[in-house]
């Protein structure tokens, strides 16, 4: 299906009962809507599940300029409304995480809850040394060859093969200038932070062989955080939903399920 934001085309997917919780999932960098193939069919059996692509990816519309965290916002709080959905529980993946909290802190009464993986907190913003390092990744990238690129990328963020061949086709579909366009306005906006906390019920998730960032961010931040859980996925990297989709399907149940009790 197709919402059209001032901005352009959004392209989404829903399903489960009309009358049901909604909970919207949304991919990281340079994916799209099939990352979450592995949760909707099971999560959408009780729960009212939409799936879309991110401004800049997929079917979803290309600006040509840098991603803008501000714009992708925007764009979720739209779909809501598009859906007519009041309140959702947001879940995210990677860079779809770092929107989730995003659009929790900047649209609080539209969020339930958040659920992120492979995502470290939003209000804290990166250190002058992590922002230098993902600068050097970044001019790296465009010196070494594309195939290499995609060869290193999917060996070291995902464990399962068919997780691997997804992350490869995607960036193949993307290309490197798109991605790149991608990388630069995330890490503006991720070094920036928000200044403000998630106030919301909170799910911390990452799989054990996170390698993007190190496990003292996330439990600093499920720490700080009151009303937060913390998960860490076996046999998993870092696109943990889909190395792993049993174990982060059933820890993504019990959360939900506690949230229909309060």
């Amino acid at each position: 299906m197709i919402y059209k934001s001032q901005y352009g085309d959004i392209f989404y997917k829903i399903q489960g009962p009309e009358n049901a919780q909604v909970v919207v999932f949304t991919h990281g960098m340079g994916a799209d809507h099939n990352t979450f193939d592995p949760q909707t069919a099971k999560i959408g059996e009780k729960y009212r599940t939409i799936v879309w692509d991110m401004p800049e990816h997929g079917k979803s519309f290309k600006s040509g300029e840098d991603f803008n965290f501000s714009v992708a916002a925007e764009c979720l709080a739209g779909l809501l409304d598009e859906t007519g959905t009041g309140e959702a529980v947001l879940v995210g993946q990677s860079l779809g995480g770092f929107i989730s909290q995003y659009a929790a802190i900047k649209y609080p009464g539209r969020v339930r809850a958040v659920a992120v993986i492979g995502s470290t907190a939003m209000d804290r913003g990166l250190s002058r040394a992590e922002y230098l390092l993902m600068k050097a990744y970044s001019f790296v990238s465009m010196l070494i060859p594309w195939r290499m690129i995609k060869f290193f990328v999917k060996k070291t963020i995902a464990k399962k093969e068919a997780t691997r061949r997804y992350i490869e086709k995607r960036m193949e579909k993307e290309g490197r200038k798109q991605l790149l366009a991608i990388s630069r306005g995330t890490k503006k906006a991720i070094y920036k932070g928000m200044q403000k906390p998630v106030r919301h019920p909170l799910l911390i998730t990452h799989g054990e062989n996170e390698i993007l960032f190190p496990r003292r961010k996330f439990k600093k931040w499920h720490k700080r955080s009151p009303e937060s859980e913390y998960f860490v996925i076996p046999a998993a990297g870092h696109v943990a939903n889909q190395d792993n989709p049993a174990e982060f399907n059933c820890i993504l149940l019990r959360f939900l399920e506690k949230l229909n009790r309060k």
